[in-house]
């Protein structure tokens, strides 16, 4: 499962489509394993349900404001890269609470502490 975040910078642009918007996640979100995203415009269409006529739309009023970058390779693969590749996201987390105490395992309690803790057990 992966998820789509739009940026600010792109979510708040009133001059492109809202469409165009979520392609853009998409972009973002596919390219965040190599810092670019290879996919097609069939790829795009079939995802989001639009016409590809529609994702040319899209994917050309993003180059034109800047917010992706298109390179066509030698062997006819486009590569495009966000303004915003890399933002770093996160995987959901499925079992927070197991993540919480295997974090509080690993912490390494000062030497002094167990002394500490004993004395305290005479104060009851």
């Amino acid at each position: 499962m992966y998820y789509i975040i739009i940026t600010h910078s792109v979510y708040a642009d009133n001059s492109i489509p809202d469409g165009a918007k979520v392609l853009y996640g998409l972009i973002l979100s596919l390219s965040q394993k190599d810092g670019w995203c290879y996919a097609g415009n069939e790829y795009f269409s079939n995802t989001l349900n639009k016409e590809p006529r529609t994702i040319q739309l899209y994917l050309s009023k993003l180059k034109e404001k800047k917010y992706i970058h298109v390179d066509l390779k030698q062997n006819h693969v486009r590569r495009i890269t966000t303004q915003d590749t890399r933002v770093n996201i996160k995987p959901v987390d499925k079992n927070p609470v197991e993540t919480k105490k295997r974090a509080l395992r690993n912490i390494q309690e000062p030497e002094w502490m167990d002394e500490f803790i004993d004395s305290l057990k005479d104060y009851s």
